[in-house]
Protein backbone atom coordinates (compact mmCIF):
# COMPACT_ATOMS: atom_id res chain seq x y z
CA UNK A 1 0.00 0.00 0.00
CA UNK A 2 1.14 3.55 -0.80
CA UNK A 3 0.32 5.95 2.38
CA UNK A 4 0.29 9.30 2.20
CA UNK A 5 0.69 11.45 5.79
CA UNK A 6 -0.20 15.58 5.28
CA UNK A 7 1.27 16.73 8.32
CA UNK A 8 2.97 20.27 10.12
CA UNK A 9 7.04 20.81 10.43
CA UNK A 10 8.52 17.57 9.78
CA UNK A 11 12.02 16.45 10.19
CA UNK A 12 14.37 17.78 10.95
CA UNK A 13 12.23 19.86 13.30
CA UNK A 14 9.18 17.87 14.03
CA UNK A 15 6.57 19.51 16.06
CA UNK A 16 5.09 17.26 18.84
CA UNK A 17 2.37 16.10 16.56
CA UNK A 18 4.45 15.66 14.08
CA UNK A 19 6.74 13.65 16.18
CA UNK A 20 3.68 11.01 17.02
CA UNK A 21 3.58 11.22 12.73
CA UNK A 22 7.00 10.46 12.24
CA UNK A 23 6.78 7.55 14.84
CA UNK A 24 4.18 5.83 13.25
CA UNK A 25 5.11 6.56 9.86
CA UNK A 26 8.51 4.39 10.92
CA UNK A 27 6.45 1.21 11.64
CA UNK A 28 4.43 1.03 8.67
CA UNK A 29 6.98 1.60 6.60
CA UNK A 30 8.45 -1.55 7.44
CA UNK A 31 4.88 -2.64 5.30
CA UNK A 32 4.18 -0.15 3.29
CA UNK A 33 5.80 2.53 0.95
CA UNK A 34 5.34 5.72 2.59
CA UNK A 35 4.97 10.04 1.61
CA UNK A 36 5.07 12.47 3.65
CA UNK A 37 3.91 16.38 2.61
CA UNK A 38 5.00 18.97 5.34
CA UNK A 39 5.84 22.64 5.57
CA UNK A 40 9.53 24.13 5.84
CA UNK A 41 10.77 25.79 8.72
CA UNK A 42 12.88 27.62 6.08
CA UNK A 43 13.12 28.51 2.70
CA UNK A 44 16.72 26.56 1.98
CA UNK A 45 15.30 23.29 3.16
CA UNK A 46 14.98 21.00 -0.24
CA UNK A 47 11.82 20.22 -1.27
CA UNK A 48 12.38 16.57 -0.91
CA UNK A 49 14.61 14.52 1.24
CA UNK A 50 14.58 10.43 1.84
CA UNK A 51 14.56 9.74 5.82
CA UNK A 52 13.75 6.87 7.64
CA UNK A 53 12.42 4.71 5.38
CA UNK A 54 9.93 7.15 3.60
CA UNK A 55 10.22 10.44 1.20
CA UNK A 56 9.59 13.72 2.46
CA UNK A 57 8.04 16.47 -0.06
CA UNK A 58 8.17 19.97 1.77
CA UNK A 59 6.19 23.06 0.75
CA UNK A 60 7.07 26.81 2.00
CA UNK A 61 4.07 29.41 2.34
CA UNK A 62 4.83 33.18 1.77
CA UNK A 63 3.98 33.88 5.55
CA UNK A 64 7.16 31.56 6.20
CA UNK A 65 8.83 33.39 3.72
CA UNK A 66 7.94 36.97 4.67
CA UNK A 67 8.68 35.91 8.64
CA UNK A 68 12.10 34.61 7.72
CA UNK A 69 13.70 37.76 5.64
CA UNK A 70 12.23 40.25 8.28
CA UNK A 71 13.94 38.30 11.08
CA UNK A 72 16.78 37.73 9.20
CA UNK A 73 17.06 41.82 8.47
CA UNK A 74 16.17 42.54 12.31
CA UNK A 75 19.39 40.13 13.29
CA UNK A 76 21.34 42.03 10.92
CA UNK A 77 21.16 45.44 11.41
CA UNK A 78 21.75 47.70 14.35
CA UNK A 79 20.53 50.91 15.76
CA UNK A 80 17.96 52.59 13.95
CA UNK A 81 17.50 50.27 11.18
CA UNK A 82 17.25 47.43 13.73
CA UNK A 83 14.28 48.89 15.43
CA UNK A 84 12.57 49.66 12.15
CA UNK A 85 12.61 46.32 11.00
CA UNK A 86 11.48 45.24 14.42
CA UNK A 87 7.96 47.32 13.54
CA UNK A 88 7.73 46.13 10.58
CA UNK A 89 8.28 42.58 11.62
CA UNK A 90 5.84 43.65 14.60
CA UNK A 91 3.24 45.27 11.70
CA UNK A 92 3.19 42.18 9.79
CA UNK A 93 2.31 39.72 12.54
CA UNK A 94 -0.35 42.09 13.25
CA UNK A 95 -1.31 42.23 9.62
CA UNK A 96 -1.49 38.74 9.03
CA UNK A 97 -3.42 37.79 13.30
CA UNK A 98 -5.54 40.59 11.78
CA UNK A 99 -6.38 38.40 8.60
CA UNK A 100 -6.70 35.86 11.02
CA UNK A 101 -10.09 36.93 12.79
CA UNK A 102 -11.30 38.94 9.70
CA UNK A 103 -11.49 35.80 7.72
CA UNK A 104 -14.90 33.17 7.20
CA UNK A 105 -12.89 30.54 9.32
CA UNK A 106 -9.65 30.14 10.86
CA UNK A 107 -7.71 28.04 8.13
CA UNK A 108 -5.02 29.31 6.34
CA UNK A 109 -6.20 28.63 2.50
CA UNK A 110 -2.49 29.38 1.22
CA UNK A 111 -1.21 25.92 3.55
CA UNK A 112 -4.20 23.95 2.35
CA UNK A 113 -3.89 25.01 -1.39
CA UNK A 114 0.10 24.13 -1.03
CA UNK A 115 -0.64 20.72 0.37
CA UNK A 116 -3.25 20.00 -2.64
CA UNK A 117 -0.65 20.85 -5.34
CA UNK A 118 1.61 18.49 -3.08
CA UNK A 119 -0.74 15.84 -3.05
CA UNK A 120 -1.56 16.19 -7.22
CA UNK A 121 2.36 16.00 -7.79
CA UNK A 122 2.62 12.88 -6.47
CA UNK A 123 2.71 10.73 -9.67
CA UNK A 124 2.23 6.85 -8.15
CA UNK A 125 -1.13 6.30 -7.05
CA UNK A 126 -2.58 6.62 -3.39
CA UNK A 127 -4.07 4.29 -1.53
CA UNK A 128 -4.83 6.09 1.81
CA UNK A 129 -4.35 9.59 2.88
CA UNK A 130 -3.71 10.46 6.48
CA UNK A 131 -3.87 14.53 7.39
CA UNK A 132 -2.32 15.20 10.58
CA UNK A 133 -4.28 17.64 12.54
CA UNK A 134 -2.87 20.20 13.74
CA UNK A 135 -3.01 21.81 10.99
CA UNK A 136 -6.23 21.04 9.75
CA UNK A 137 -5.54 22.44 6.81
CA UNK A 138 -4.05 18.72 6.11
CA UNK A 139 -7.80 17.51 6.28
CA UNK A 140 -9.28 20.26 4.13
CA UNK A 141 -6.65 19.56 1.11
CA UNK A 142 -7.00 15.35 1.50
CA UNK A 143 -10.67 16.15 1.23
CA UNK A 144 -10.22 18.87 -2.09
CA UNK A 145 -8.35 16.09 -3.45
CA UNK A 146 -10.40 13.22 -2.89
CA UNK A 147 -13.19 15.55 -4.06
CA UNK A 148 -11.90 17.37 -6.88
CA UNK A 149 -9.52 14.35 -8.45
CA UNK A 150 -12.17 11.21 -8.15
CA UNK A 151 -9.32 9.55 -6.32
CA UNK A 152 -10.05 5.87 -4.99
CA UNK A 153 -7.54 7.06 -2.49
CA UNK A 154 -8.74 6.38 1.39
CA UNK A 155 -8.85 9.29 3.96
CA UNK A 156 -7.58 7.87 7.44
CA UNK A 157 -7.58 11.59 9.31
CA UNK A 158 -5.38 11.82 12.62
CA UNK A 159 -6.67 14.04 15.05
CA UNK A 160 -4.38 15.31 17.87
CA UNK A 161 -5.75 19.12 19.10
CA UNK A 162 -8.95 20.98 19.05
CA UNK A 163 -10.09 22.71 16.15
CA UNK A 164 -13.27 24.64 17.02
CA UNK A 165 -12.23 25.32 20.71
CA UNK A 166 -8.46 26.04 19.83
CA UNK A 167 -7.50 29.27 21.61
CA UNK A 168 -4.13 29.67 20.58
CA UNK A 169 -5.16 28.70 16.59
CA UNK A 170 -8.18 31.66 17.15
CA UNK A 171 -5.79 33.81 18.97
CA UNK A 172 -9.18 35.59 20.09
CA UNK A 173 -12.22 34.49 22.61
CA UNK A 174 -14.65 36.35 20.85
CA UNK A 175 -13.28 35.52 17.47
CA UNK A 176 -13.59 31.19 18.65
CA UNK A 177 -16.90 31.68 19.88
CA UNK A 178 -18.15 33.98 16.46
CA UNK A 179 -17.16 31.81 15.05
CA UNK A 180 -17.62 28.25 16.59
CA UNK A 181 -20.78 27.14 14.53
CA UNK A 182 -18.89 27.40 11.07
CA UNK A 183 -16.15 25.11 12.47
CA UNK A 184 -18.47 22.76 13.50
CA UNK A 185 -20.19 22.32 10.50
CA UNK A 186 -16.46 22.64 8.62
CA UNK A 187 -15.82 19.73 10.96
CA UNK A 188 -18.65 17.90 10.07
CA UNK A 189 -18.12 17.97 6.08
CA UNK A 190 -14.63 17.13 6.05
CA UNK A 191 -14.85 14.26 8.39
CA UNK A 192 -18.08 12.50 6.68
CA UNK A 193 -16.03 12.11 3.58
CA UNK A 194 -13.42 10.02 5.93
CA UNK A 195 -13.34 5.76 5.69
CA UNK A 196 -12.64 5.95 9.46
CA UNK A 197 -11.32 8.49 12.10
CA UNK A 198 -7.83 8.33 14.47
CA UNK A 199 -8.58 10.87 17.76
CA UNK A 200 -6.71 11.16 20.54
CA UNK A 201 -8.61 10.35 23.87
CA UNK A 202 -9.16 13.92 24.88
CA UNK A 203 -11.31 14.74 21.64
CA UNK A 204 -14.02 12.28 22.64
CA UNK A 205 -16.46 14.71 24.52
CA UNK A 206 -16.22 16.74 21.64
CA UNK A 207 -16.99 13.66 19.41
CA UNK A 208 -19.74 12.75 21.59
CA UNK A 209 -21.67 16.61 21.79
CA UNK A 210 -20.72 18.24 18.74
CA UNK A 211 -20.22 15.72 16.12
CA UNK A 212 -22.29 12.93 17.27
CA UNK A 213 -23.11 12.26 13.41
CA UNK A 214 -19.55 11.50 12.83
CA UNK A 215 -19.63 7.23 12.82
CA UNK A 216 -16.38 4.77 12.63
CA UNK A 217 -14.14 6.91 15.32
CA UNK A 218 -11.12 5.10 17.21
CA UNK A 219 -10.07 6.76 20.27
CA UNK A 220 -6.26 6.15 21.09
CA UNK A 221 -3.38 7.68 23.00
CA UNK A 222 -0.37 9.60 21.69
CA UNK A 223 2.16 6.72 20.27
CA UNK A 224 5.20 8.15 22.18
CA UNK A 225 6.06 5.20 24.62
CA UNK A 226 9.48 4.37 22.47
CA UNK A 227 12.30 3.10 24.01
CA UNK A 228 14.97 5.69 24.20
CA UNK A 229 18.60 5.76 22.17
CA UNK A 230 19.75 4.97 25.77
CA UNK A 231 18.22 4.63 28.70
CA UNK A 232 21.28 3.91 30.66
CA UNK A 233 20.76 6.30 34.26
CA UNK A 234 22.34 9.23 34.38
CA UNK A 235 24.04 10.69 38.09
CA UNK A 236 25.06 14.20 39.00
CA UNK A 237 26.01 16.04 42.13
CA UNK A 238 23.50 18.13 42.18
CA UNK A 239 19.28 17.30 41.11
CA UNK A 240 18.34 18.37 37.82
CA UNK A 241 15.13 19.58 37.55
CA UNK A 242 14.44 20.20 33.96
CA UNK A 243 11.23 21.95 31.96
CA UNK A 244 11.17 20.85 28.54
CA UNK A 245 8.74 22.28 25.71
CA UNK A 246 6.25 24.70 25.49
CA UNK A 247 5.60 27.97 27.08
CA UNK A 248 2.22 30.33 25.81
CA UNK A 249 0.61 33.13 27.49
CA UNK A 250 -2.42 32.04 28.60
CA UNK A 251 -2.02 28.78 27.75
CA UNK A 252 0.43 26.76 29.29
CA UNK A 253 1.56 29.96 31.92
CA UNK A 254 5.27 28.88 34.10
CA UNK A 255 3.63 31.77 36.53
CA UNK A 256 2.55 29.22 39.68
CA UNK A 257 5.53 27.17 38.94
CA UNK A 258 8.23 30.21 39.30
CA UNK A 259 6.91 31.40 42.69
CA UNK A 260 6.59 28.17 43.92
CA UNK A 261 10.19 27.86 43.00
CA UNK A 262 10.95 30.66 44.82
CA UNK A 263 10.11 28.61 48.06
CA UNK A 264 11.43 25.57 47.43
CA UNK A 265 14.34 24.35 49.51
CA UNK A 266 16.77 21.77 47.60
CA UNK A 267 20.31 22.14 48.60
CA UNK A 268 22.32 22.61 45.56
CA UNK A 269 19.16 21.83 43.07
CA UNK A 270 19.25 23.51 39.57
CA UNK A 271 16.35 24.09 37.55
CA UNK A 272 16.67 23.88 33.14
CA UNK A 273 14.37 25.25 30.67
CA UNK A 274 14.68 24.04 27.24
CA UNK A 275 11.65 26.22 25.92
CA UNK A 276 9.71 27.42 22.65
CA UNK A 277 6.77 29.67 22.57
CA UNK A 278 6.08 33.85 23.95
CA UNK A 279 7.37 33.07 27.20
CA UNK A 280 11.23 33.42 26.56
CA UNK A 281 11.50 36.73 28.56
CA UNK A 282 9.56 35.80 31.34
CA UNK A 283 11.64 32.65 31.74
CA UNK A 284 15.39 35.11 31.30
CA UNK A 285 14.32 37.26 33.67
CA UNK A 286 13.38 34.76 36.23
CA UNK A 287 16.66 33.04 35.78
CA UNK A 288 18.88 36.16 35.98
CA UNK A 289 17.08 36.75 39.34
CA UNK A 290 18.07 33.01 40.61
CA UNK A 291 21.34 32.71 38.23
CA UNK A 292 22.67 29.81 40.86
CA UNK A 293 19.22 28.05 40.99
CA UNK A 294 17.94 28.61 37.10
CA UNK A 295 19.28 28.59 33.89
CA UNK A 296 17.21 28.82 30.24
CA UNK A 297 18.71 27.34 27.95
CA UNK A 298 15.74 28.30 25.33
CA UNK A 299 14.67 26.39 22.14
CA UNK A 300 17.08 23.16 21.34
CA UNK A 301 16.62 20.65 18.92
CA UNK A 302 15.17 16.94 19.09
CA UNK A 303 18.38 15.70 20.13
CA UNK A 304 19.43 17.98 23.11
CA UNK A 305 15.90 17.29 24.24
CA UNK A 306 16.22 14.37 24.22
CA UNK A 307 19.69 14.06 26.05
CA UNK A 308 18.76 16.56 28.91
CA UNK A 309 15.65 14.35 29.50
CA UNK A 310 18.14 11.32 30.05
CA UNK A 311 20.51 13.75 32.13
CA UNK A 312 17.36 14.45 34.55
CA UNK A 313 16.59 14.16 37.90
CA UNK A 314 13.08 15.22 38.25
CA UNK A 315 11.32 16.50 34.94
CA UNK A 316 8.36 18.86 34.99
CA UNK A 317 5.15 19.22 32.64
CA UNK A 318 2.80 21.94 32.89
CA UNK A 319 -0.92 21.74 31.61
CA UNK A 320 -2.91 23.93 29.75
CA UNK A 321 -5.24 25.96 31.73
CA UNK A 322 -8.16 24.52 30.75
CA UNK A 323 -7.25 20.87 30.88
CA UNK A 324 -8.91 19.63 27.92
CA UNK A 325 -5.52 18.73 26.17
CA UNK A 326 -3.26 16.24 26.36
CA UNK A 327 0.63 16.84 27.20
CA UNK A 328 2.10 14.57 24.52
CA UNK A 329 5.43 15.83 26.80
CA UNK A 330 4.27 13.50 29.36
CA UNK A 331 4.37 10.11 27.78
CA UNK A 332 7.63 11.34 26.66
CA UNK A 333 8.78 11.63 29.78
CA UNK A 334 7.61 8.41 30.98
CA UNK A 335 9.25 6.70 28.29
CA UNK A 336 12.54 7.94 30.59
CA UNK A 337 11.23 6.04 33.34
CA UNK A 338 12.06 9.25 35.49
CA UNK A 339 10.05 10.90 37.98
CA UNK A 340 7.97 13.83 36.90
CA UNK A 341 5.92 16.41 38.95
CA UNK A 342 2.52 17.96 36.92
CA UNK A 343 0.94 21.00 37.34
CA UNK A 344 -2.62 21.48 36.63
CA UNK A 345 -5.40 24.25 36.71
CA UNK A 346 -8.09 22.06 35.82
CA UNK A 347 -10.09 19.96 38.27
CA UNK A 348 -10.79 17.37 35.30
CA UNK A 349 -7.76 17.79 33.33
CA UNK A 350 -7.35 15.07 31.02
CA UNK A 351 -3.42 14.57 31.94
CA UNK A 352 -4.54 12.58 35.67
CA UNK A 353 -5.98 9.83 33.63
CA UNK A 354 -2.78 8.92 32.40
CA UNK A 355 -0.74 10.21 34.95
CA UNK A 356 -2.34 7.76 37.78
CA UNK A 357 -1.14 4.81 36.11
CA UNK A 358 2.58 5.92 36.42
CA UNK A 359 3.86 4.87 40.02
CA UNK A 360 6.65 7.81 39.91
CA UNK A 361 4.47 11.30 39.64
CA UNK A 362 3.42 14.25 41.88
CA UNK A 363 -0.11 16.10 40.88
CA UNK A 364 0.55 19.55 41.66
CA UNK A 365 -3.12 21.43 41.56
CA UNK A 366 -1.96 25.47 40.52
CA UNK A 367 -4.01 26.94 43.53
CA UNK A 368 -2.33 30.29 45.33
CA UNK A 369 -3.65 29.26 48.37
CA UNK A 370 -1.94 26.21 49.08
CA UNK A 371 1.16 27.24 47.12
CA UNK A 372 3.23 26.70 50.70
CA UNK A 373 2.06 23.32 51.15
CA UNK A 374 2.64 22.83 47.51
CA UNK A 375 6.30 23.65 48.32
CA UNK A 376 6.70 21.04 50.50
CA UNK A 377 5.15 18.46 48.76
CA UNK A 378 7.54 19.80 45.63
CA UNK A 379 10.71 19.30 48.38
CA UNK A 380 9.83 16.25 49.61
CA UNK A 381 9.69 14.42 45.94
CA UNK A 382 12.36 15.75 44.85
CA UNK A 383 14.20 14.15 48.15
CA UNK A 384 12.65 10.77 48.37
CA UNK A 385 12.65 10.06 44.53
CA UNK A 386 15.33 11.67 42.84
CA UNK A 387 17.36 8.39 42.11
CA UNK A 388 14.28 6.63 41.35
CA UNK A 389 13.82 4.98 38.15
CA UNK A 390 11.34 2.34 35.76
CA UNK A 391 12.85 0.61 33.20
CA UNK A 392 11.98 0.82 29.63
CA UNK A 393 10.39 -2.99 29.93
CA UNK A 394 7.88 -1.80 32.77
CA UNK A 395 7.18 1.51 31.25
CA UNK A 396 5.71 -0.50 28.17
CA UNK A 397 3.85 -3.02 30.30
CA UNK A 398 2.30 -0.31 31.84
CA UNK A 399 1.69 1.92 28.64
CA UNK A 400 1.01 -0.70 26.17
CA UNK A 401 -1.58 1.24 23.97
CA UNK A 402 0.44 4.33 24.06
CA UNK A 403 3.31 2.48 21.34
CA UNK A 404 3.70 3.53 17.24
CA UNK A 405 3.44 -0.46 17.13
CA UNK A 406 -0.33 -0.40 18.48
CA UNK A 407 -2.05 2.73 16.39
CA UNK A 408 0.41 1.15 13.36
CA UNK A 409 -1.83 -2.29 13.85
CA UNK A 410 -4.73 -0.56 14.57
CA UNK A 411 -4.26 1.19 10.97
CA UNK A 412 -3.63 -1.66 9.55
CA UNK A 413 -6.69 -3.25 10.59
CA UNK A 414 -8.53 -0.51 9.56
CA UNK A 415 -6.96 -0.69 5.75
CA UNK A 416 -8.56 -4.24 6.13
CA UNK A 417 -12.49 -3.15 5.15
Amino acid sequence: MHIVFIVGTYYPQNSAVCDCAAKVAHELAKSHAITVISEKTYAAQPDQEEWDGHKIIKCITKDTKTREVLNARVRAAKGVRRKLFQCALSLYKLSRALKTILSNTSIRNDLAKLYLEKLRSIEADIDYIIPVSQPYESLVAAVEYKRSAGSDAKLLPYLFDQFADNDVLHRLQVNKVMKRNRHIALEQDLLKEAHAILAMHSLGAHFSKDLSLINNVHLLEHPLIVRPESHVRIYSSNTRISYIGGLYRNYVVPDYFLKLYERVNLDEAVLHFYIIGNCYSIISKYCSKLPARAINHGAVDKRIASQEMLKSDILINIAEKKGIQMSSKILEYISYGKPIIHFYTAENDVNLGVLRKYPLVLCLKQDFAILDHNARKFEDFCKIHRSAHMSFEEVEKLFWDATPKFTAEVIEKLMLY
